[in-house]
């Protein structure tokens, strides 16, 4: 489980994160790099989806492992968000899906070796 602040979650967030948080459109796409040495499926995605995202395609594919570069995508409202932190390096949505169990089914595996390879 996330480390809470009481009852608000978003007290994590500096000042400036809250401002960033609050330009970010209603619905953001978010990723997470994987690193593991085996393929993620549908059956054991459960496993893997975790709390951190990231706004950042690219920061995703750099954190997955060399061997499986595979990447999850999710599609979220703002709302589904208890946490941003925003910066040049990082860009981390935090979700909660204990609150949020419905957004599992929506979470798409991708292959990253497929995205590098087009561009």
């Amino acid at each position: 489980n996330l480390l809470w602040y009481g009852q608000n979650p978003s007290l994590m967030m500096h000042k400036a994160d809250r401002v960033e948080f609050e330009k970010l459109p209603e619905k953001i796409t978010v990723y997470r790099g994987i690193k593991l040495d085996k393929r993620i499926t549908k059956s054991n995605i459960h496993k893997y989806f975790g709390n951190a995202w990231t706004t950042s395609l690219k920061n995703a594919i750099s954190y997955a492992n060399d061997n499986m570069k595979q990447i999850l995508k999710l599609e979220i409202m703002k709302s589904n968000a208890i946490a941003y932190f925003g910066s040049a390096t990082c860009n981390d949505v935090f979700i909660d899906f204990e609150k949020n169990p419905h957004l599992e089914s929506q979470i798409q595996i991708i292959d990253a070796s497929k995205i590098i390879d087009a561009s």
